[in-house]
């Protein structure tokens, strides 16, 4: 009877079948977690589908493009068109590695194909793109049907922080400042877009990886801004220097970037990744008040 139940569980054992995910899990550990297989270049190169809408770069671009409906809708295509180095909603996507960024930034239909996606991402927000050379942006013809969608819908904050980035990772970076100045005149200057305005200063100014252009956006933003004595985006050494129109000001963004925002009237700095949760700072210099809710919408994904 023994001998037969033995038989019988061993038989059993033999007939399940492997756990592949337990497996593939295992025998990445041994060889020392290596990289994906670019799927973010593949999916670019027109070889990959996004997962899970199963649509390839070509068909997107081409079956996409005006469909706001559908764009607006969806949530899970805006993680492959731009890809970072970190997760985000869509955990079928793929994060960018080091060494993607390099072989993307050399592959001209990867290059050519993107700038594509970002003006379809423009037009779904009533922007277009002028000059491809310099990034430049203006308003397009349907600006105001498609901005009144982006003050309905403030999760395109996020999307649009999430392109911006994506834009400098993947050698655009001269994109990010022309898109920012956008933002900045229609929310400061002819006071369009106030749901959006927020970000535009909290997150799109910090996105603009070159020194030069996001101390003059800030400078920008300002000289717009009102009331003066609201403005945290610098410190208040920076802003007397401002009103005295001086240019020589250093470091701006490491004061008061998204590496700092307030809760409960206290600041906080990230320390690490984004995902992680901060560790108090002191702030007994800062006496800035600004929406707890809206500056937590630092540890959320597009």
């Amino acid at each position: 009877m023994q001998t037969n139940s033995i038989f019988f569980y061993l038989l059993q054992w033999h007939h399940t079948p492997r756990n592949m995910r337990a497996a593939k899990d295992m025998q990445n550990y041994r060889r020392g977690y290596p990289v994906n297989k670019m799927n973010n270049l593949q999916f670019y190169l027109n070889k990959f589908p996004s997962a899970p809408d199963d649509i390839y770069i070509e068909s997107f671009l081409k079956e996409w493009k005006n469909d706001y409906k559908k764009l607006e809708r969806v949530h899970s295509y805006i993680q492959w068109l731009f890809p970072l180095r970190e997760p985000g909603v869509n955990y079928m996507a793929s994060e960018l590695t080091k060494k993607e960024i390099e072989a993307f930034k050399k592959n001209e239909d990867a290059k050519r194909r993107l700038v594509e996606a970002y003006e379809l991402m423009l037009g779904f927000y009533g922007i277009r793109l002028v000059n491809k050379e310099t990034g430049e942006v203006k308003r397009a013809e349907n600006w105001k049907e498609r901005f009144g969608n982006l003050e309905r819908n403030m999760h395109n904050n996020l999307r649009i922080t999430r392109i911006l980035k994506s834009l400098g990772e993947l050698g655009f970076k001269h994109y990010q400042a022309p898109l920012v100045r956008f933002f900045l005149e229609e929310t400061l200057v002819k006071k369009t877009l106030s749901n959006v305005k927020r970000s535009v200063l909290d997150y799109f100014l910090f996105a603009v990886l070159e020194k030069q252009e996001r101390q003059d956006l800030v400078r920008f933003a300002y000289h717009h801004y009102e009331p003066k004595d609201k403005f945290v985006w610098c410190p208040r050494k920076i802003q007397k220097q401002l009103r005295k129109g001086s240019r020589n000001f250093d470091n701006i963004s490491s004061h008061f970037s998204s590496e700092y925002f307030y809760v409960s009237g206290k600041l906080w700095a990230h320390r690490g990744p984004i995902h992680t949760f901060p560790s108090p700072v002191r702030a007994s210099r800062v006496s800035a008040r600004t929406s707890s809710l809206h500056r937590l919408q630092t540890a959320l994904r597009v």
